[in-house]
Parts: C-alpha cells; structure tokens; sequence
C-alpha cells in the first residue's frame, strides 16, 4: 500500500502513470472492440440461422396445415378417383407441397404422384411421433415406398395420410452453407441431419465455447417447436477481414480515446492525490506528530520552557514541515481544529512523559482564534495542571483585530497564560504593535540571531532588543546555531531566554523527557518561573 501511496504522490510519476493508464484503456478498448465485434458476427449467424428456421418452420407450418384440410376434405373412398382428385386440389396449394398420399397402417397405397403404388412397402416406425395433433415424421427417407425412387425427404404423417416434405438446401449460399448444418432434434437427444456439413451440429455443440479469446464464433438457434435446429460457425479473423475499415477507424479512435481518458484520469488522480487533497482528507489526530524544542533561561542554563511544534505524517509516513501545510489548514478553514488537535495531543504526551517538570509550554496560534473563550476551551486541562503553564506565540498578520488581540491578552494574562508575539521584526510586526497590544514579550526572528555583525539587520540587532527592553517586554531569541552567538547574546544582557539547534533541535516527546532528565530536570517541583522574570 506505501509503494502505491508513493507511486500517485510522487508527481514525477504522472508521465509513467499516464503512459500504463493509456495501455490499460487501449488494452480495455481492444477486449471490448473484440467482443463487440464477436457479438456483430453472432447476430450475422443469428439472422442466417433464424432465416433458416423460418422456412423450415414455414414447410412445417404447410404441411400440417395440408394434411389437416385433406382429412377435413378428402370424404371419397381412400384410392378412389374422386378421393385422388380431392388430394390434387391439396397438391395444387403454392406451398411447394406437391406429392400426397394415402398409407393406411404406414404403407402407401396411391398418392398424387401415382394413382396405385405398385410394389407397397412399408414406411416403418417413425422418427420422431408427433404429439397434440402433430403429424409423425420419418426423416431424410429414400422415398421409394411413394413412388419415387432414388430422392431422399422427410415424410409427414397425420393419421393414414402422409406429405412429402422437399429435401432441404441451405438458402444461405456462399462458404458460410459449408459452416451450418440443420438438425432435426427429437425430445431423447437423438440427432437427424437435414441440410448443410455432416457432422457439425454435434462437434460444435459438443464443445465448449465460453473463452473469452477464441477463433471460431458458433451460433446455435432452435425454432419454436424445438424440432428443427441450425448451428453456424464463422472463423473470426475472416469475419475481421471483412470489417477492416470499420476495426481501423475504431483503433484510430480508441488510441485517440484512450490517450483522452488517461489524461482525464491522470488529472483527477493528481487532484485526489495531491498534497492539498490528501491534507484535507487526512487532516486528523492521527496524522498530526508533535516535536518539542527546549527554551532556556539564558543566564542560568535551567530548561524553563518548550515550544510545541506540529509536523503533519502523510500517507506514505513520511513527514512534512508545517512551512508546507500551515497555509491549507487556513484555506480550508480548520485552524480551530487544528489547534484543538495539537494542544490535545501536547497534553496526553507531556503527562505521559514529563509530569513531573516544571515547564512553561508554548503555542503557536492564528490570529483568527485568538480570542479567549476559544483559547481557554482548547487549553483548559493544560492550564490547570499543576505542574505546567501555557503561553502563546502570535504571528501579526492582516487577520488580526488589534482592538479584540488587546483584550484577549489582558483576559489571559489574569489567567496565567502569557502571550508573545512571534517572529517579531518581520512582516507587520513593529515595536510600536507590540507596546499597543501589551504583550508579554516578543521572540526575535533567526533572521536576526543568526545575523552576521556587519550586516544591517546584525547592527539592528542590538538597538531592537534595547527598544523591546523598553517597551517592557521579555525577549526569545530563537535560532541559535552557535556558541559564539550564544556568548554575544549573554554579553548584550538584554535577552532573558534562547532557543536553537545549538540548544536542541525540535525533538519527540521521549526525546525530549531524555534532555530534561541529562539535565536533572524531571524532579517533583513548582510551576515554571514566570518568563517576565
């Protein structure tokens, strides 16, 4: 599941996914342009073979229709001229029923085509006896017993009076006729050829045909009485061949087609999976990872403090900087949420691992929800420990409401919890801001910890911190990277507390109750000295 994870993540992989996908349409356009094509030829042979029946059906239809009038009309005495003459006038009929005859006990007496057979023979047991008023049929006969020796036919019955039923050709011409075979088919699964290659109806409906591959398309058919039955076979790549202009068009579309859909399909899987997607869906309390970075009294060494830190585990583990998602969690409108979530977590961790220390935890916060009620909702159980205080860190930005930002500090403040204003000395931060808001202090930026000597902002440096100095505020120097840096920020004695890689970098939880417990600090004791101190 991670390489899959990976594979639609990793936008370098949206050419090669575009690539399978359009195989994968195409391969999917040929199944169905196969099938499509199959089921063309089958309905070909479906109407051959119906046509097939329907005159098999038709003859059928005629000579019961014959014999039931001749035993309706025929009243003279069997043989008789008169009896022979009623049979003519059947004969007569333009169904293509010519020869009748009279065979009491199932031997020919006289018929239309001789008045007086002159050496009878019996006709024998049927092949197949007809029920509900069918006629009885003795199937692809010599006729010799009718006077017609040497042809071959299918001899109907009703009662002593008999039809000879034409020998059946195929109406289909051409090499499909060596393909078909027609089949009388009798109730106990015994087989009579009538028409068409011996032997086909049985090899092909012995065999099975359900591949979805196969060379050979077979369509079996049956009239309504289920007595005639037409079995046809078509070799497919013939029948490909005489499609071709059709098949080409269709890979020339399919290609286009499928080139279409895979681009369409790659973009809605890069909208799913992209970053901004899979934030949004997987923004939860499971995906949020916590770091702490250990803050210190600088004069004194002691751990006062730790900034909490959000890092967000995508979906294949790895993790992201909250320089890459804190922007969406605004777009989307889940900065409550997302606040909730980290000072929840903070709070389960830090009982868990270090209870004991005495530890002022920081937050950073949007100004959005800066307001009391909110924050004292989201930060009520860590409050209220006993052992830890919480403060937070504000970004100024065009969001905030300076006139609410004063009130919510004055109300935190009288709760214990101190506010300092964020990454002071860039975007809409100013010293004349921070004294207007009454914050509690200011962290300095790392643009200007880091800040080489002769630069301009190294040679702001020191005049910001004696301008917060002033205006009464505690200062945090974050990103501290070096012990030279960290000796000069000691000499200014301007600074009351430090935080930076040379210090620690953000770190987990256990890690963390590891860097306290070096230190000496995970025993029993007080809350955390107030940072203003």
């Amino acid at each position: 599941m991670a390489y899959l994870d990976r594979l639609f993540i990793d936008e370098q992989n949206a050419s090669r996914l575009r690539l399978i996908l359009s195989v994968i349409v195409f391969v999917s356009l040929l199944a169905i342009g196969y099938q499509l094509t199959r089921m063309d030829i089958e309905a070909d042979l479906q109407r051959q073979n119906e046509q097939t029946l329907a005159h098999l059906t038709r003859m059928h239809d005629f000579a019961i229709s014959a014999l039931r009038s001749l035993r309706r009309d025929a009243s003279a005495p069997p043989c008789s001229e008169d009896f022979l003459r009623q049979m003519q006038v059947i004969a007569f009929r333009p169904d293509g029923l010519n020869v009748f005859f009279y065979a009491p006990g199932g031997v020919p007496k006289c018929g239309t085509n001789q008045p007086s057979y002159r050496t009878p023979a019996a006709l024998g047991p049927p092949d197949l006896r007809g029920e509900n008023d069918e006629p009885d049929l003795w199937i692809g006969r010599d006729l010799q017993p009718v006077g017609m020796a040497g042809e071959h036919g299918t001899i109907a019955m009703l009662g002593a009076l008999g039809v000879v039923i034409p020998k059946y050709s195929l109406i289909v011409g051409g090499p499909e006729a060596t393909n078909s075979q027609v089949v009388v088919r009798g109730n106990d699964g015994r087989i009579w050829p009538l028409a068409g290659r011996p032997g086909l109806y049985q090899t092909l409906t012995s065999t099975t045909h359900g591949l979805a591959i196969s060379p050979t398309v077979v369509e079996t058919s049956c009239g309504p009485r289920k007595i005639y039955c037409v079995v046809s076979q078509a070799n497919f790549a013939s029948e490909v061949e005489r499609r071709w202009p059709t098949l080409i068009a269709f890979v020339l579309l399919g290609t286009v087609f499928a080139w279409l859909c895979a681009l369409a399909i790659v973009q809605r899987l890069t909208q799913y999976w992209s970053f901004e997607a899979r934030f949004a869906r997987n923004l939860n309390e499971r995906s949020i990872v916590l770091v702490y970075q250990p803050i210190i009294e600088l004069h004194t060494g002691r751990v006062s403090g730790c900034e909490v830190l959000a890092r967000w585990r995508d979906i294949d583990g790895s993790i992201v900087s909250p320089v890459r998602f804190i922007g969406h969690v605004r777009q989307l409108g889940r900065t409550f949420e997302f606040t909730q979530i980290v000072a929840a977590r903070a709070y389960e961790e830090v009982m868990q691992k270090v209870p004991t220390a005495a530890l002022r935890i920081n937050f950073n916060i949007f100004a959005c929800d800066f307001n009391t009620s909110s924050l004292l909702s989201i930060f009520d159980k860590l409050n209220h420990s006993p052992n830890f205080q919480v403060a937070m860190e504000l970004v100024e930005d065009e969001h905030i409401d300076y006139d609410q930002a004063k009130v919510t500090i004055r109300e935190l403040r009288k709760r214990d919890i101190k506010t300092y204003i964020d990454d002071f000395g860039t975007g809409y931060s100013s010293i004349e801001r921070v004294a207007t808001l009454g914050a509690d202090g200011v962290k300095l930026d790392r643009s200007f910890a880091m800040s080489s000597p002769d630069s301009v902002l190294g040679r702001m440096f020191e005049q910001v911190l004696h301008l917060v100095q002033a205006s009464g505020n505690t200062v945090i120097v974050e990103g501290v990277e070096t012990q030279s840096r960290l000796e000069l920020l000691r000499q200014t004695g301007l600074v009351q507390y430090v935080q930076g890689y040379l210090i620690s970098p953000p770190i987990g939880i256990s890690e963390f109750a590891a860097f306290l417990a070096a230190r000496g600090e995970l025993s029993d004791g007080k809350a955390a000295s107030d940072l203003t101190a």
